[in-house]
C-alpha cells in the first residue's frame, strides 16, 4: 500500500483469525513512509482486552493487536481522544468502527 496514511487518526484491519491483519500492520510500520521511521507503543490484548503496558500521555502512534470485543471500543476511543493515532488488527465487523472518524480522517480495511 503506498497511498499516504499518515494523516488517518485510525487505520483499521477488519478479518477473521489468519487472514492477515497482524501481518500488514508489520508490513506498514516496517516498510511505509509514513509509519516506517516513527516509534510505536503495541498493544497486545487478550480476552477481556488487557491494558498491561503503560500508555503515553502525549500523541503517539500506538499499535493494537486482535481487537476482540465490542466492549473494548471505548478504551480504543479514550486513546483517540487523547491525541494518539492508531493502528488496530480487529474480529470485529467494519460498521463498530465508524465511530472512530468523529476524531478525524479514518480507514478501515476490510481483510478477506
Amino acid at each position: 500500500m503506498d497511498c499516504p496514511l499518515g494523516h488517518n487518526r485510525a487505520i483499521v484491519f477488519v478479518g477473521c483469525s489468519g487472514a492477515g491483519k497482524s501481518t500488514y500492520m508489520s508490513a506498514l510500520l516496517d516498510r511505509h513512509p509514513d509509519f516506517s521511521n516513527r516509534d510505536a507503543v503495541k498493544v497486545q490484548t487478550g480476552r477481556p482486552l488487557r491494558w498491561n503496558e503503560p500508555l503515553p500521555d502525549s500523541a503517539g502512534l500506538i499499535v493494537i493487536d486482535e481487537l476482540l470485543r465490542w466492549q473494548d471500543l471505548l478504551k480504543v476511543v479514550g486513546l483517540l481522544g487523547r491525541g494518539h493515532q492508531l493502528l488496530v488488527a480487529s474480529h470485529l465487523q467494519v460498521w463498530f468502527h465508524w465511530p472512530f472518524r468523529i476524531y478525524g480522517p479514518s480507514s478501515v480495511f476490510q481483510m478477506a
